[in-house]
């Protein structure tokens, strides 16, 4: 049994495998992640790991009470923390190096890309089992987000070159992950508590343990300029590359303490088994430049050289971040017609001894479940987003449409630094 259960989840999580191949040529990013808060439907956030339910029913609406059946779900996203895009949208670019410099937070350059994509997801709801309504759900999907950065030292060294300051060096690093997974979901209502379980299996299609190239010049009696370090990426789809899954849960309850408020919290990414990576890709970049005499004719400046080993083995264990959340649900009029929904938690990413902290505040509005607008503001692991998101809802077929703004930084986040679409498709009754 456990070998039948392993090969129809390996032959499920091969579906978004390819159609991460095939979709993200042009996405990869994430955006949105599944740690990032991707695509609202409703109140209900698409990321498989943060609402096990819809709303709940209001009478005579059009929210589907049997199944549910989603084929297409794709989110994705890119911001920095320096540069608004309208700036490369002009007839004349200029680029004003020291603006630059003096815009570069002590951080650096922080560049994020995120991708969720959702390949199928199937619903039956409104089970009654012992005393409670049960609902009971698959799902399959991919997810995940990637992170740059450029340390300050680089821009400073660009702009005011080495009359003020002789030395300089600094790492440009890389990080993150993008999983396929896929699992079974099951979540029940009795009375006033909702509570919910999602195991799933996941495999990193691309995955950066935190490394970086580091750069190093000197000019205090000769000039040097040298570099080193690496950077691994561990993806099945190198040569010889594997796939290997990993095991993971995540829990959700929330209770209607009042008429007009209902609490809650989730635990996300719970691990219970680790996906054991052996091979991967390793980059190098090496320069070394040492003149003895700069006025000499004769000075030839080396080309700088990248080394990529394909046959690169070394073991690393992969998780994906694990996440703790509570968040309330204030309805005004006592209904599902404004819903106000503020969170906090955090996010800890074992793979690279990191910890995020997060807050959010969304507003939604519903119409029967005909037509949901839902308005938020967020700042999840370490990106702030500007969320609108729209569903037009017809029982049968649903379409949902969302746009957000995003940026490491909140000011940023309103000046175009960064953005997401986000698309998804459902039908049922």
């Amino acid at each position: 049994m456990k070998k039948l259960f392993i090969i129809f989840f390996t032959a499920v999580l091969l579906l978004p495998v390819y159609a991460q191949e095939a979709e993200l040529n042009i996405t990869i990013e994430n955006a949105f992640d599944e740690n990032s808060e991707t695509l609202v439907y409703g109140d209900r956030y698409e990321d498989e790991d943060t609402d096990f339910g819809q709303p709940e029913k209001t009478g005579g609406g059009f929210a589907r009470q049997r199944f549910e059946i989603g084929f297409v779900g794709l989110d994705a996203g890119f911001s920095n923390d320096l540069l608004a895009f309208s700036e490369f949208f002009q007839k004349d670019i200029l680029i004003d190096l020291n603006k630059i410099k003096n815009d570069v937070r002590d951080d650096g350059l922080n560049l994020f890309l995120g991708v969720f994509v959702r390949v199928l997801s199937i619903d039956i709801k409104n089970i009654n089992i012992a005393g409670g309504i049960w609902d009971f759900g698959f799902f399959s999907g991919a997810d995940g987000n990637i992170h740059f950065n450029l340390p300050k030292s680089l821009f400073t060294l660009i702009s005011e070159g080495n009359i003020k300051q002789r030395s300089f060096s600094g790492t440009i690093s890389a990080s993150g992950g993008v999983f396929a997974n896929a699992g079974l979901s099951g979540y029940a209502k009795f009375g006033n508590l909702r509570v919910g379980v999602k195991p799933a299996l996941y495999t990193p299609l691309a995955f950066i343990p935190k490394s970086g190239i580091n750069y190093y010049f000197n000019s205090n009696e000769k000039l040097s300029v040298t570099t080193d370090g690496e950077i691994v990426v561990y993806t099945p789809f190198i040569d010889n590359g594997e796939l290997k899954f990993g095991f993971d849960m995540s829990l959700e309850g929330e209770y209607n303490l009042f008429s007009f408020l209902d609490v809650g919290a989730g635990l996300s990414h719970i691990p219970l088994a680790a996906a054991q990576l052996n091979k991967g890709m390793q980059l190098k970049a090496k320069f070394e430049f040492a003149p003895d005499a700069l006025l000499s004719d004769d000075i030839e400046i080396p080309d700088l050289e990248f080394d990529s080993n394909e046959n690169y083995s070394k073991s690393v264990k992969v998780r994906r971040p694990f996440g703790f959340d509570v968040y309330a649900r204030y309805k005004p009029f006592s209904t599902e017609f404004l819903v106000l929904k503020p969170n906090i938690g955090f996010t800890v990413d074992t793979n690279n001894s990191e910890g995020f902290f997060n807050v959010g505040l969304d507003a939604q509005l519903n119409l029967k479940d005909i037509f949901i607008v839902n308005l938020g503001t967020g700042y999840k692991e370490a990106i702030w987003k500007q969320r609108l998101a729209l569903a037009l809802n017809l029982r049968a077929f649903e379409l949902d449409l969302e746009g957000s703004l995003q940026s490491h930084d909140f000011i940023g986040s309103f000046s175009g630094q960064g953005f997401g679409l986000g698309i998804g498709l459902r039908f049922g009754w």
